[in-house]
Parts: C-alpha cells; structure tokens; sequence
C-alpha cells in the first residue's frame, strides 16, 4: 500500500524484493550477443534500477533518539546535520525532523504526543503514517545511547547521495562538455571538495578549547619568547609576526618584478636548508628548472645573469657544487603543472601524509585555477575560492601557506577584498623610492606588515634585495663586497 505524500511523490512503506528474472530461452542456433558496439567494449552504464545510498532503520533510529532523550539529542542533530533535514532520504521522516527542530528552537515540549499535535495541526500527520508510525519509531528505539552511530550512518548516507548528484551531473557534463576537459575536471573536483568538506566538519567542546589554550600560553611563558610559528630567517620579521604559524594563510604582495618569489623561496630555503624540515612549493609561474637554477643562484651567491650568460668564473663552480648537494638533500618538494585548486589540496595531502611537510608556498595566488562557483564565476570570486580553499587547507592540515600576490598600479591587491577576507597575514614589499647606488643591483625595500593576526600592523622590516642573487637579506646584514660583482643588465 502507498500513501501519496502531498503532491511531490509517492512513498512506498514496504519495498518488496526483486524478482527473480526467470531464464531466457535461447535458440540453439542464436549467436551470443557481442559485447562490443563499433569495435568498443560496451560501457557498464549505470544502473536505474537502485535506490540512492540511504538507511531507513538508522533514521528511524536517529527520529527515535530525539523523541527519547530530545534535548540533547536535536541540539547535536543540528550540528552534525548542516543540510537539516535534507539529511534524511524517507520524505516522512524529512517532514518529522523538520518539525521536531521547529518545535526545539520555539522551545516547544518535545514528545510523541506534541509531535502528533504538531503534525496534524500542519495537516501531515496521515501523510507521515499516522500516530501508529510515530508510535513504532518511538518503540523500536531501544535507547539513546546509539544516538551518534546512528546519526553517523545518516550522514554518511547523506553524502553518498550529494556525491551520487555529483557524478551524476559530471556524466552529462562528459556528454555534453564544451568548454575543455580541464574546465569539467576542476568543476567536479570542487564539487567532490565540497563534499569531503562537509564530512570533516566538527564540533570541539569550549572546555577542550579553552584547555588547549591555557596549554599554549603556559608552553610560551616557558619557552621564553621562543617563536610560535617557522622562523622565517629574518628576526625583525619574526618578532612582529611570531614566524609562519601553522593553521595561518600568509599573502606576501608586490609588484611584478618586485621580488616576490624571492621572498618566499628566501623562506623555503631557510625552513629547508637551517631548519631542516620539510617544505612543498608550487610553482605555477616558473618551472621546476628554472626555480631550481634561481635556488642554486641564490644559496651559493653567484649572479643568475653571469649563470643565464655563461659568464661563470672557476671560482663559482665549488660554490655552486656546494649549494647542490645541500639542496638535493633537502626536503624541498618541488610541483609544477599543478595550477587548479583542487590538484594544489589534493598534492598537498599527499606530501603530508608522505613527508610530513611543514609549509606550503603556491607562487602565485592570482594563478591559481578552479576557485569560482561554475562557468559564470568572476575573476574575484575565482581568487576568493582559491584564497578560501588555501586558508582550509592550513587549518587542515597545520601548517602555514603562503600564497604572494600581485599589485595593482595603484598599490592594491588584486582582488583585495576577496583575499584580505581569508588571509591571516597580508605583507607589502615597498622599494624605497629615493636610494643610493645601482638599483639595477640591490634594492632598499621595506615589508610593509598590513594585516597581522599575531602582532601589529602598519610596522615596516628593513630589507635589501640583491637583485643578482635574488635573495633578500635583512638590511643591517647587507654586506657591500658580496654584491659588488653584479653586472647591470644593457640598456
């Protein structure tokens, strides 16, 4: 027997079993049908005859729950059910959960009797199955104390069925793409990003927090002022900054030519080559050599023009030697052809799980691919997804990201609401307008600290650029018979 549910669908309260088909009968002289059409194997195609991903039982168990114990119960059914009751897959039991919560936030008593009320004042009490209905999810229930398996089956069920949509979609799409394979890969690995999002959402109780916090705060009151973060290799940087904390989205920003990628692998080399410990870099504007060939450039001192002309003198051999072999026992991770979104969050679990990386650089953040919402997604809302995603994948996996920027010729960041929304650390490199000497060879440049979650902001690091090295050095540090062999480049 079926009850018509409003005028959306009919919902069946008993699924019987499919039959068993009986054998067909074949000729004898009949030809077994071939399993290829055009010379292709035939595709496995997808089944229609199944029902999405759901398990009645467990919502029954979860409705049981509440009506059980419906205070605790309906406070935690809300945080671990996002979508509400979209969660559930029976259309009754949707229609049930609704009202319960309704019933939760008016502060409402919440019991199988005021339920019954509820819904026959709303007039789906015979479309739900009745007082007989309510009464058997009630009774079937043995206790709450299964209430978080239960709503942990739902869930999960729950996003079978969103990835089901997904795929689903992402089958027409292939049908019927037309804006490029990568267009339609970036489109569903964000979709399937999202869902995985919702699984790792969680719930941390104060006391956890505010015990995790004491623990901190004791823990830098003993280190006596030791960083919190990664040491950037610059102390003035670090004592306004408390280094790279992991969790945080750093944007380093200057104008193109202006030595951002230099800042930022400046930081890499240090983590790597003093620290020791393991760092990823995705390169989406130079490739892996040329990265590498500027790494070299920059670790043994030697000018990158005299590299990139074969001007090399026999003094710079040993040093360059001595640079490889720090470099190449590094745990400097080096990505290129990896642009989209979704492939920088899938590589970069893959590095932490494999080597336990301990700090993200993608170079850079305006370059980056697959952040918007669909084809109709504008160029702030591509880099705001992107900004967003990175700032997630810190928190996920607890460590630092540091994404650099462009300007614009006005001195903004490029979309600079859009990545000022996510980002935790926002750091402007200036070169000073009015210096001294060859620009062409070192730069006077001040780290403007514009946004700061761990410190003040508005507060300038003296640097100096030299150019031939592309390496920063903190300005007092600057030594002037390192620099004097650079070369001007011709006019």
């Amino acid at each position: 027997m079926s009850t018509v549910f409003g005028k959306r669908k009919k919902v069946k309260l008993v699924v019987p079993e499919e039959p068993t088909p009986a054998p067909a009968v074949v000729p004898p002289d009949a030809k077994e049908p071939s399993p290829f059409v055009n010379g292709h194997k035939k595709p496995a195609g997808l089944r229609v005859d199944r029902l999405p991903p759901h398990s009645e039982d467990m919502e029954r168990g979860v409705l049981g729950c509440v009506l059980l114990s419906p205070n605790e119960a309906l406070a935690l059914c809300i945080q671990k059910f996002p979508d509400g009751k979209a969660e559930f897959y029976d259309l009754r039991h949707q229609v049930i959960y609704d009202t319960l919560v309704g019933m939760y936030l008016n502060q409402q008593p919440v019991d199988v009797v005021t339920l019954y009320e509820k819904l026959k004042q709303g007039q789906w009490l015979e479309a739900v199955g009745g007082i007989a209905y309510l009464n058997e999810i009630q009774d079937k229930t043995p206790s709450a104390a299964n209430f978080a398996y239960y709503a942990d089956v739902v869930h999960d069920k729950h996003l079978l069925r969103k990835m089901l949509a997904v795929f689903t979609a992402a089958t027409d799409q292939i049908y019927n793409h037309r804006d490029g394979v990568d267009v339609l890969l970036d489109g569903v690995e964000v979709e399937v990003l999202a869902v995985r999002r919702a699984k790792s959402t969680k719930q941390t109780a104060i006391k956890s927090v505010i015990n995790g916090a004491i623990g901190r705060i004791e823990a830098k009151f003993n280190s006596k002022g030791a960083l919190s973060g990664l040491s950037t290799g610059f102390p003035d940087l670090d004592y306004y900054t408390d280094g790279l904390v992991a969790g945080e989205l750093i944007v380093p920003a200057a104008f193109p030519g202006d030595g951002k990628t230099s800042l930022v692998m400046n930081f890499a080399e240090h983590i790597v080559l003093n620290l020791k410990l393991p760092v990823a870099v995705f390169s989406l504007e130079m490739t892996s050599e040329s990265l590498g060939i500027r790494l070299l450039c920059s670790v043994a001192k030697v000018n990158l023009k005299d590299v990139s002309r074969g001007k090399l003198t026999e003094a710079d051999f040993p040093k360059l030697t001595s640079a490889a072999a720090r470099l190449s026992e590094s745990g400097l991770h080096l990505v290129e052809d990896c642009d989209s979104i979704s492939r920088i969050v899938a590589e970069s679990r893959r590095l932490k799980q494999e080597h336990d990386i301990k700090l993200i650089v993608v170079d850079y953040l305006q370059l980056v691919t697959g952040g918007g919402r669909g084809q109709d997604a504008n160029r702030e809302q591509e880099v705001s997804g992107a900004a967003a995603a990175l700032k997630r994948l810190a928190k996920e996996l607890n460590v630092p990201v540091l994404a650099p920027s462009q300007l614009t010729d006005d001195g903004k960041l490029r979309e600079s609401r859009a990545i000022g929304q996510h980002a935790d650390g926002v750091w402007k490199l200036e070169p000073e307008e009015e210096q001294e000497g060859d620009r062409d060879v070192v730069d006077a440049v001040k780290l403007r600290i514009v946004k700061n979650r761990n410190g003040p902001r508005g507060v300038c690091v003296n640097l100096t650029f030299l150019k031939t090295f592309t390496r920063f050095e903190s300005a007092a540090r600057v030594d002037t018979e390192e620099i004097s062999k650079g070369e001007p480049p011709p006019e």
